[in-house]
Formats: C-alpha cells, sequence, structure tokens
C-alpha cells in the first residue's frame, strides 16, 4: 500500500494499509521518502488489526550519507555493528591505493605502514588496548609500572592515586595540596585545610560543615546529630502521690531517665494540702538529684494557699546513664501522714553545651 503524513513525508508499504495497521500476520517493510532522506524500515509480526511498529534500518540521508542501523548518519558509510567483508583477496581500501585484507598481524597493513599510519596528523581514533604491548601506557585502561617513574611536570588524575608514598627528586612530598582554595594537608603540623592553605587546627574548614548521617562526635563520646538542643520530658496528671511525712524519707515524685550530657532540668508539681485540723499549715521540701530546690508552706485545707504550683529549674551535668529524681517532703505535721498530695507534675530536660559554675 502507499501513504504518507506530515512528519513521514510518502511512503511504501507492505502488508500493512494506509492506516498503519497490519494485514496479515507477518513482519512488514516500509520505504519512506522523508525531507531527512530515504529510510528503510521493519516491523515485526503484527496480528491483523493492529497498528504495527516500526524500526529504522537503513538511511539515505539529504546529504548522501548511507546509515545501518542508524537514522543519523555522520559519515558517508556509518555502520551501528560489525561490518563483515567476504570474497579472498577484498578488503578495504585506503586513500593512498593501500588495502587492508585481515585485522591479523600477519597480513594487511604490514608494521612500516601503521607505523605510518599513526605518526600521520591527519589519523584520527583509538588504539584497542589488545593491539598495544604492555610495555605501553594506556590511555583508557589501568596501567602497571615496576622501577621508579620520572615526570617533568605536572601530574593530573581525575580518579584515585594511591601509594604509600609520592617522591620529587628522592624526596618524599611533605603536603598535599589540591589547590590552595581547595584542600590542603600539612604534614608538618599533621593538619588539614578545606577552603585555606592555612589550617590552624586539625580540621579547618572555610565554609558550612555538612553531615548527612549520622552526626559529630565529641570527646566524651556524646554524639549531636542535629543543631537543636534534645528533650526529654515525663508527666504525669492522674496518680496523686501522697507525701512522705515529719522524720521519714521523703517521696518519689518524678524521675527522668537521661544519657551522659549537661542538661537544663525543670519541675513542675501541683500541691494540695488536704490538712484541716487545728496546725494544718505544712512546709515541703523538694530536691533534685541531691540539690535542694524548694521550701514552701501550705495552708491548711479551704485556705486561700493550700494549693500551690511550683515550678523548680536547675542545671546538672550527667556522667552516667540513669534515673535524674525529684523527692519532696513534708518538713512538719504528724508523723503518720502528711495529708499533701503531689498532683499535676511533669519534669523536662533539655540538652545543652558544657557547663561552667561561677562562685
Amino acid at each position: 500500500s502507499f501513504g504518507g503524513d506530515n512528519s513521514n513525508g510518502p511512503f511504501l508499504l507492505s502488508h500493512t494499509d494506509s492506516e498503519g495497521k497490519a494485514t496479515g500476520n507477518y513482519t512488514a517493510s516500509r520505504i519512506r521518502f522523508g525531507a531527512s532522506g530515504f529510510l528503510f524500515d521493519t516491523s515485526p509480526v503484527t496480528p491483523v488489526g493492529e497498528v504495527r511498529s516500526w524500526l529504522t534500518r537503513a538511511i539515505i540521508d539529504a546529504s548522501g550519507r548511507f546509515g545501518l542501523g542508524i537514522d543519523t548518519p555522520t559519515e558517508k558509510l556509518d555502520v551501528a555493528g560489525n561490518v563483515k567483508i567476504r570474497g579472498a583477496g577484498n578488503g578495504i581500501v585506503f586513500p593512498d591505493g593501500t588495502v587492508l585484507t585481515t585485522a591479523n598481524n600477519s597480513g594487511g597493513m604490514t608494521g612500516s605502514s601503521i607505523v605510518s599510519a599513526i605518526n600521520d596528523p591527519a589519523t584520527t581514533g583509538t588504539i584497542n588496548d589488545n593491539r598495544v604491548s604492555n610495555n605501553v601506557a594506556r590511555r583508557n585502561s589501568a596501567n602497571t609500572f615496576v622501577g621508579n617513574q620520572n615526570v617533568t611536570g605536572n601530574i593530573m588524575a581525575t580518579g584515585s592515586m594511591n601509594g604509600s608514598s609520592v617522591g620529587a627528586n628522592g624526596a618524599n612530598f611533605g603536603s598535599l595540596m589540591v589547590d590552595s582554595s581547595t584542600m590542603f594537608v600539612d604534614s608538618s603540623s599533621h593538619r588539614v585545610g578545606v577552603g585555606t592553605a592555612n589550617p590552624a587546627t586539625k580540621l579547618d574548614v572555610a565554609g558550612t560543615i555538612r553531615s548527612s548521617t549520622g552526626g559529630f562526635q565529641f570527646p566524651d563520646g556524646s554524639v549531636q546529630a542535629t543543631a537543636a538542643g534534645k528533650a526529654y520530658t515525663t508527666f504525669s496528671f492522674f496518680n496523686n502521690i501522697e507525701l512522705a511525712p515529719r522524720g521519714s524519707a521523703m517521696s518519689h515524685v518524678l524521675e527522668l531517665n537521661l544519657p551522659p550530657g549537661t542538661y537544663m532540668l525543670t519541675a513542675t508539681i501541683q500541691f494540695e494540702n488536704t490538712a484541716s485540723l487545728f496546725g494544718s499549715t505544712r512546709l515541703v521540701e523538694c530536691q533534685m538529684v541531691t540539690e535542694a530546690l524548694w521550701f514552701g508552706r501550705l495552708e491548711g485545707a479551704g485556705g486561700a494557699m493550700d494549693q500551690l504550683p511550683v515550678t523548680m529549674h536547675t542545671v546538672q551535668t550527667i556522667t552516667g546513664s540513669g534515673p535524674v529524681t525529684v523527692y519532696c517532703g513534708v518538713l512538719d505535721g504528724g508523723t503518720d501522714r502528711s495529708y499533701v498530695y503531689a498532683k499535676a507534675r511533669r519534669l523536662t530536660a533539655i540538652k545543652i553545651a558544657d557547663l561552667t559554675t561561677q562562685p
């Protein structure tokens, strides 16, 4: 059939109707007469009535270039694949009249012809590694050299340079510099500078340091994975605790497990005195870790100050993992019961930098 469209131009088709659908369960061919040249396409077996898919096999473009397996040839003959030459004595004829009849060393171009071709300024391309002896450096493969290598000028690498030492005039380089604004390793001070050629510390960075995973570890073994301070908290709103009475060990009111570090600790507790007899005021004491933080007196039940919310602060350095505890007790009143309750309560710890205590 014959067809055409705006993108392909006119074309001839086999086993295909003008709408591009298969008319038989066969492979098909197509010749297109387009603006880019003559194109030769094939289509695999396609069920009748279904639209065929096409693959360009060859082209003769408007510049007279012939492409096989490629639809954009860049030379007079451009082949995407192997080229096979049949017939004894046949080969490839070059502009100087020489003929290459084999890829083997024993035939075709002689050694002197190869050397002449390599030395010709007009020669282009790459010599494959399997055509080069082991004592010739390869541009696109790994090289292994035995013995000292002398280089006059700079050595440039786009990958890694590995070795126990790099020598210059018999002496090892003391330092390594990528360039003055990228990286410098000073062997005399054992310092590394990034963005600076004059590192003042073990690692001196002129710019932002980024940790994509893990964070930064400090001499005390702690790891910081964020610039934000780490916070811990615990609370209880419903489990009221009656404080220990006078003469007894103080009651355990709040507890928070913390890893080693320095923390700002804040405890908030709602106290209520339910004692209603004569002399029913109560003096309450609280301590956090081993530090006494607060003393306060509550009026008896029904008084204006029989309930009192209290917030306590301190800063502590925790040397080992474990609980930070708030204890409270009553210092006066009876010895059987205190009638004072710790009700809603919260303990919060915010990790901070090193602690300096001033007199």
